[in-house]
């Protein structure tokens, strides 16, 4: 039975985290907003851009949304000591699974963009899937979910542009709604 003051702490610590990772998936739900709708107009504009532009788009939302995510980890961490190291291990699935992940697709390259989507959209649900299960977290569910919505509309879609706004609405909408919603929870 922890004492009042331990449950005081971990009530805080909880908090800490709970607004540590809102932000997250607000910051990479605006990410994959901007990424898969930006996709989606640069490949129906009247002179579409060449993959090389969409890559170099990505390359710059991934930047931004990993500069915040670790500001944000830096900035949360120091306001609680985790003495059970589990930021590093969080740090280390999603290390693991992006290597395996670029592994998998040098092995099996997928055959159009499409696939390629999916597939890349998939890794960091599986992440959370993964930690979800590890942290009996409420994350498993969002992994989940963005998974199964993500296989929905590459399945019923298929390869044309209009999955792209699939994307954008049901994957970084998801996210950004979940981090919007774990605000009020």
């Amino acid at each position: 039975m922890l004492s009042e003051t331990e449950q005081t702490q971990q009530k805080t610590i909880t908090t800490i985290e709970r607004a540590a990772s809102r932000l997250h998936y607000i910051t990479w739900g605006c990410v994959w907003i901007l990424g898969f709708s930006g996709t989606y107009f640069m490949t129906t504009s009247a002179h579409p851009f060449d993959g090389w532009h969409i890559g170099l788009l990505w390359f710059i939302l991934n930047s931004i949304g990993g500069i915040i995510s670790g500001i944000l980890g830096k900035r949360f961490s120091q306001l609680i000591s985790t003495q059970n190291g589990r930021d590093k291990k969080v740090s280390l699935i999603w290390l693991s699974l992006f290597l395996y992940g670029a592994a998998f697709l040098m092995i099996i390259p997928p055959s159009n963009p499409y696939q390629l989507g999916t597939i890349i959209g998939l890794i960091p649900m599986l992440a959370y899937v993964i930690i979800g299960v590890w942290m009996n977290s409420r994350i498993l569910w969002i992994g989940l979910i963005i998974s199964t919505l993500i296989l929905t509309g590459y399945w019923t879609i298929g390869a044309q542009p209009l999955l792209w706004l699939w994307f954008a609405g049901t994957c970084g909408g998801g996210l950004l709604g979940y981090g919007l919603f774990t605000r009020k929870v």
